[in-house]
């Protein structure tokens, strides 16, 4: 594949993906912006994937205080993922959990330092997924 490959967009967010469980935000980060301007200028505007990336990104934001890019981001998802089976989703459903913690969030005044760093939350590796 070359480097202007549409796949790539794809590879790169679960790239994103295995770091964000690997506990590992800031590759995370860095890889997951990269997917999504690459799925910016290959997928439409309303694909459910390009979505997808953008939550997943935006859950990687919160999780290291960027409340406002985040919001951003789960916004934009919300507003293309659909509650249908399959993949499509479950990454709505992981969006909504995303949005929710960021209300609790600004309802609480900020995150616990867990949240912030990636340390072990309620006994479990601090994956932005969990409960």
């Amino acid at each position: 594949l070359g480097d202007a490959h549409p796949s790539l967009g794809g590879f790169l967010a679960n790239l994103g993906r295995v770091h964000v469980a690997r506990g590992d935000h800031g590759a995370a980060e860095r890889v997951l912006r990269e997917a999504w301007q690459r799925q910016q200028q290959s997928l439409p505007d309303d694909d459910w994937r390009r979505a997808a990336t953008a939550s997943v990104l935006g859950g990687v934001l919160l999780s290291r205080g960027a409340d406002a890019e985040a919001r951003s981001l789960l916004e934009y998802a919300a507003a293309r993922l659909r509650d249908v089976g399959g993949r499509q989703g479950r990454e709505a459903a992981a969006n909504r959990e995303r949005l929710g913690k960021l209300r609790e969030k600004g309802e609480k005044g900020g995150p616990p330092h867990v949240e912030r760093c990636g340390c072990r939350l309620r006994g479990q590796p601090a994956l932005l997924d969990h409960d």
